[in-house]
């Protein structure tokens, strides 16, 4: 397989690990996409986007905890169906939908501030990835957050974080999904670049008058 279709279909999978009823399984499965996606030092996705191109893609999310975790509605699209009408009961609540870049993405916390820290994006992908079984077992990794081994102990948070990383999933499949169709179909961007060639300089005749027309 080549760059493009290892990339597509990365993107495909993910989609599908981390859906809305996708079992604990799939989710803990998606970490290790993600990682390879986004994180790995030889990471598809922006391999796969500059060979392409294309612009860096943008991921959107929603900036809200529910409780201590992010939870499901990270997801803003979930969020805007669901989770707007509960939160703006309550005004004192700041809820706000988020857009950046990967590295901004990945450094977002999707947990509340404490005094042992917080919990990241990439933190949570990168510990399901090596510790959960994403993409190894039981392996240490000494840099597990405070936060998160704190989060990961309390029976209510454990399932939410899962949540959480099932929502970084398709907030990824979403942004990526452009560029995976254009990996997997190029012929779709040349259909377009020659629809954009044919049609006419709008920014040229703007303003131009159309000339009234005589009846025979």
């Amino acid at each position: 397989m080549d760059l493009s279709s290892i990339f597509a279909s990365t993107v495909e999978d993910l989609r599908n690990r981390s859906r809305y009823t996708a079992s604990e399984y799939d989710a803990v499965q998606a970490s290790g996409l993600l990682r390879r996606l986004l994180i790995d030092g030889t990471a598809i996705a922006p391999q796969a986007v500059k060979a392409l191109g294309l612009d860096h893609p943008k991921y959107e999310w929603a900036s809200v905890y529910m409780g201590e975790v992010s939870g499901a509605l990270l997801d803003a699209n979930l969020f805007r169906s669901v989770g707007r009408a509960l939160f703006e009961r309550d005004p004192t609540i700041s809820v706000a939908i988020r857009t950046g870049d990967q590295a901004e993405f990945l450094a977002w916390e999707v947990s509340s501030r404490s005094p042992d820290g917080s919990v990241t994006v990439k933190d949570l992908i990168r510990h399901y990835a090596v510790v959960e079984g994403g993409v190894h077992y039981g392996q240490a990794w000494n840099r597990v957050p405070a936060r998160l081994q704190t989060l990961l102990s309390h029976p209510a948070y454990a399932p939410r974080l899962r949540e959480t990383l099932a929502a970084v999933g398709r907030i990824v499949a979403s942004a990526l999904s452009g560029p995976a169709m254009i990996a997997a179909h190029p012929e779709l961007r040349a259909s377009v670049e020659r629809a954009a060639a044919s049609m006419p300089d709008a920014a040229a005749n703007a303003g131009k008058a159309t000339p009234n027309r005589t009846e025979a």
